[in-house]
């Protein structure tokens, strides 16, 4: 059995002569070439990068496979608490893989969390929060939120000196997400690439159904972690996923039902998921 072509991820056709997985990406990731004889091979994929599934198969006949994700050459970046997040190279840019979850700032100061409503609606200084469990099925713990969705920072944390981001990243601006959505496609073609594809029932994190037109083929991996609110209220699990911009008060959301925009009547006071860029 001889077994060539480069690998990265999407459909493969094994056959008795040849192995062939293409990709419909064109994100640039590092490709590995099989070119060596055998007839057992060992197939490892993740589905965007939280499940994974592997398997085992013989090669006996023409069979194919349907692979939800290999992601070969991939990076990491880890956070003043230790928390590791994967990384995706997007034409130019090195993004975060998922949402920023850290306690404290760069330069080791804490970030105030855990504020009542009334306490969060009067805050002038960076604050977290993270969704509340009892509003989410499935998951039973701050804990289990944080690790599925990440936390959520008001302005005033983004807008910080002291450093949201990991030494060496930063939050993006708006002309840096303009950068990215324009090498997807333009606005109308990055929302789906930009979107994770997990979709109900699949475990968290997770879309509502319908999830429109996701395909995660930039490997974003955009999850819908909800918002709360300049009054403290949350809202949105499951069905919106916003992100802070450097660049004045703004943001950009995905939307279950397809929708991506580009928006600026926002509050300092509400709290939005947050993805690192890394520095050129």
């Amino acid at each position: 059995m001889k077994v060539g072509g480069d690998v990265l991820y999407n459909t493969g056709v094994l056959g008795r002569e040849s192995i062939k997985v293409t990709s419909h990406s064109g994100i640039g990731l590092s490709m590995l070439k099989l070119s060596r004889e055998f007839t057992e091979f060992t197939i490892r994929v993740e589905k965007d990068w939280y499940e994974t599934w592997s398997a085992i198969m013989e090669i006996k006949s023409d069979m194919e496979l349907t692979v939800p994700m290999v992601m070969l050459g991939t990076t990491t970046v880890t956070d003043i608490d230790g928390n590791v997040y994967k990384t995706v190279k997007i034409g130019d840019q090195w993004w975060m893989a998922k949402n920023l979850r850290v306690s404290r700032y760069r330069n080791g100061d804490k970030i105030p969390t855990d504020l009542s409503n009334s306490e969060w609606e009067d805050a002038d200084y960076g604050a977290s929060a993270i969704y509340l469990h009892s509003q989410i099925e499935g998951l039973n713990s701050a804990e289990e939120v944080e690790a599925a969705y990440g936390k959520l920072y008001n302005w005033y944390a983004v807008d910080d000196d002291r450093g949201l981001c990991p030494e060496g990243w930063h939050v993006p601006s708006r002309e840096e997400w303009t950068e990215l959505t324009e090498y997807l496609g333009g606005w109308d073609v990055a929302r789906g690439k930009m979107k994770c594809t997990r979709t109900e029932p699949d475990p968290h994190p997770r879309w509502k159904n319908p999830n429109t037109g996701a395909t995660n083929e930039s490997g974003f991996s955009g999850l819908p972690g909800g918002i709360r609110n300049a009054f403290g209220y949350y809202g949105g699990i499951g069905e919106i996923g916003y992100w802070w911009r450097s660049t004045k008060v703004s943001e950009i959301y995905l939307f279950y039902e397809d929708a991506i925009v580009d928006r600026f009547d926002i509050s300092k006071r509400d709290g939005f998921s947050v993805r690192c860029l890394r520095d050129d």
